[in-house]
């Protein structure tokens, strides 16, 4: 398993928060030196619903983000992650102009599959927004 470190890693972290679709919600890494502690995206744009709360397709894609850089870290350099299962549970609305923080935690890595627990709170506080359980499968790059 990879360090997670290096220049490969940050590179690897860097594509990710490329993907089109992420990047036009405007997550930012909670920890630059640690991508692993998440990111955090504001409810704004392309992630409001016509009623002025967040969107839970937007909230989805950054749940992925967040389980992706919390598994990174254990790739080697031959390896991507990719999901095979996510399952969201959706707590409370998160009002626009606010800002939500998402964390992955990895609670398993064996050689083919990675397990990540994924939360979602309202910036700057302990209100869980959403969960969400993702499945990586470990595949060659």
């Amino acid at each position: 398993m990879g360090s997670g470190m290096g220049s490969a890693f940050q590179d690897r972290v860097g594509a990710a928060l490329e993907v089109n679709l992420q990047r036009s919600l405007n997550p930012e890494l909670v920890d630059l030196a640690d991508p692993a502690a998440g990111v955090r995206f504001p409810v704004r744009g392309l992630a409001v619903t016509p009623f002025g709360t967040l969107h839970a397709g937007a909230l989805g894609a950054i749940i992925e983000l967040a389980a992706y850089l919390a598994v990174a870290p254990t790739l080697a350099a031959d390896e991507h992650a990719v999901t095979t299962s996510i399952a969201t549970q959706f707590v409370r609305a998160a009002p626009a102009e606010h800002w939500v923080t998402v964390r992955g935690e990895l609670t398993r890595r064996a050689r083919r599959i990675a397990f990540v627990v994924v939360t979602a709170t309202l910036d700057g506080t302990d209100q869980v927004i959403a969960t969400g359980q993702v499945t990586k499968s470990v595949v060659s790059a």
